[in-house]
């Protein structure tokens, strides 16, 4: 598959997520035509976390804080940095950086999709996907709509 400039600059900087985040090892990875596939292992020591809080600071913060934050605030948590959502959203911020130059609307979608791959079978069912994933583009739904990459 010959790769426009968003395909290189997607493949080039999906090889570099390692040296911005030391926790991570890749796996699997393509470019299609309109979107790529990763496996992205994260490994973090449990201390690692910096957002981390014991149950004896939670409950001092959750006093401390409780009346000055709002309903929201009190539902959702910030899920901090060094998670998949940082991760790839780094990603997807490099690129488009470096694509629009010579594609000026590049963009992706708002969203992306994730899985958390819990087994040594789902690894390598996944993993055999991305690899066949190019050999199946004709019969994917999205052939022939969209960017390409």
């Amino acid at each position: 598959m010959h790769l426009s400039d968003a395909g290189v600059f997607a493949e080039q900087f999906w090889f570099t997520i390692p040296e911005h985040f030391p926790f991570v090892k890749l796996d699997a990875f393509v470019v299609m035509p309109n979107h790529v596939h990763g496996i992205v292992i994260i490994q973090k020591p449990l201390d690692f976390d910096e957002n981390f809080r014991s149950d004896k600071e939670e409950k001092i913060i959750r006093t401390v804080e409780h009346d000055f934050r709002t309903p929201g605030q009190k539902r959702f948590r910030n899920p901090g940095k060094n998670n998949i959502s940082s991760i790839i959203g780094s990603y997807k911020s490099v690129v488009t950086r470096h694509t629009r130059p010579t594609q000026p609307d590049f963009a992706w979608q708002p969203r992306f999709h994730d899985h958390i791959i819990r087994d040594r079978e789902s690894f390598l069912r996944i993993r055999q996907y991305i690899i066949d994933n190019v050999k199946k583009w004709k019969a994917d739904r999205f052939y022939g709509r969209g960017r390409r990459a």
